[in-house]
């Protein structure tokens, strides 16, 4: 499978790169140019519709970026995650 993972650098992060990357191909989003693709949390601009394109699932383990965001705020970066990945995920009825 091919999964991608928002959060690698954080402790959570680390360790489900480190056993999701035993059995699965791994791409990691992140603000970091040590991941594959840039994606910032914060900047809604930064999510594109393409950036999710072929990925069987998402993991998300980023931690809150900004203290002050409140929690109205961050449901609607959750939200924007969401959509992004599933309008470019075809699901597939087994």
């Amino acid at each position: 499978m091919r999964i991608g993972l928002i959060g690698k650098s954080g402790l959570i992060g680390t360790a489900a790169h480190r056993e999701l990357s035993l059995h699965h191909d791994v791409v990691t989003f992140g603000r970091s140019s040590q991941n594959d693709a840039y994606l910032d949390l914060n900047d809604v601009s930064t999510f594109d519709r393409e950036l999710f394109q072929g990925l069987d699932g998402l993991v998300h383990c980023a931690g809150v970026t900004d203290e002050d965001l409140v929690h109205d705020g961050l449901k609607g970066v959750f939200a924007n995650v969401s959509q992004a990945f599933a309008k470019s995920t075809v699901m597939l009825d087994h």
